[in-house]
């Protein structure tokens, strides 16, 4: 680098003289990096040699710097790429003149059953033909057999009301009137019929019921218990402890029915696997057949009592 000299002609050409060095080890490199061997110097060289050569006392040029706005381009998210989908709205109660025109469904109950299943109430399939559980996505009548409850076949929507003559079995329904699904029920209706439905079961006695949904057993237990939720970790699928026994009568030494607990069988509750919903079922279906045998009962029933008319109750609610 060449000595500096004082006066502002001397820095500037002190100035031009240091760029000059810089751009020209800059083009060197470049050209090595390309692999040429030509002796001659580079056009950059060439140009600032030229210069420098004709106008020994050059006028230093203003440089101006531009700054571009750069835009980059960013990946779409999720949101924007793809159209917003619209939900299923989601239900929400329904008053009882909305399905009005609809009917109910019978109770199935006799003396001394073995289990009774008590569902939330009927589908609008269901109460459009009258027959428990009569909606083709429903697996009731399809568990019912896989567990042993009705071990010769799958019975038919129709054989609600035999039930309790053929397999000691009986069936009702916590609210009676048909809604799409159980959102169109409030909390307050449902557990309003909790004492109805624990009424019927302290008059027929069965030795157990079977809770068909979750929601159906936390809507008991609210009643019960004074508006108390199940505690977080007690809840279990299948059988209760004694104490949530439902339906007892002191008085006439009933301890009440045991209580077991199964997923919802609606076709809507897809929640649970298939086969998860049959080993639950199974383990009341093993029970009820030990208590057959116990009892000395077949299924369908071939005693004297399949031979007598029908005890079913047929208790329609308003």
């Amino acid at each position: 680098m060449p000595p500096i000299r004082r006066g502002k002609r001397a820095f500037q050409q002190h100035l031009e003289s240091f760029a000059f060095t810089a751009v020209s080890s800059r083009t060197r490199s470049a050209s090595r990096a390309s692999g040429s061997n030509s002796n001659t110097p580079p056009v950059a060289d060439q140009q600032l040699a030229g210069e420098s050569s004709a106008n020994p006392n050059p006028t230093p040029k203003t440089t101006t710097i531009v700054k571009a706005k750069v835009s980059v381009a960013t990946k779409p998210t999720k949101e924007s790429s793809k159209p917003r989908r619209r939900g299923k709205q989601k239900s929400t109660y329904a008053p009882p003149e909305k399905y009005a025109h609809l009917g109910g469904v019978q109770d199935a109950f006799a003396p001394n059953l073995l289990s009774v299943f008590i569902g939330l109430n009927p589908g609008i399939t269901t109460a459009s033909v009258g027959h428990a559980y009569s909606a083709p996505s429903n697996h009731f009548w399809k568990l019912l057999h896989s567990s042993g409850l009705t071990p010769d076949r799958i019975c038919p929507s129709t054989e609600d009301i035999h039930l309790p003559r053929k397999y000691s079995l009986g069936n009702t329904n916590l609210v009676a009137r048909a809604t799409m699904n159980q959102a169109e029920l409030s909390k307050e209706e449902m557990d309003g019929r909790v004492d109805l439905t624990e009424e019927k079961i302290r008059k027929w006695k069965p030795e157990s019921v079977c809770i068909v949904g979750k929601g159906i057993w936390e809507s008991i237990y609210r009643a019960k218990n004074n508006g108390a939720k199940i505690p977080k970790g007690k809840f279990v699928w299948g059988w209760q402890s004694d104490e949530d026994r439902f339906g007892a009568d002191v008085e006439e030494g009933y301890p009440g029915a045991r209580v077991f607990v199964v997923p919802s069988t609606s076709g809507l509750v897809a929640g649970y696997s298939m086969q998860f919903k049959k080993d639950i079922w199974r383990v009341l279906g093993d029970w009820v057949q030990m208590r057959r045998k116990e009892r000395g009962e077949t299924a369908p029933r071939t005693d004297n009592l399949a031979d007598e008319p029908s005890s079913s109750a047929v208790d329609i609610e308003a």
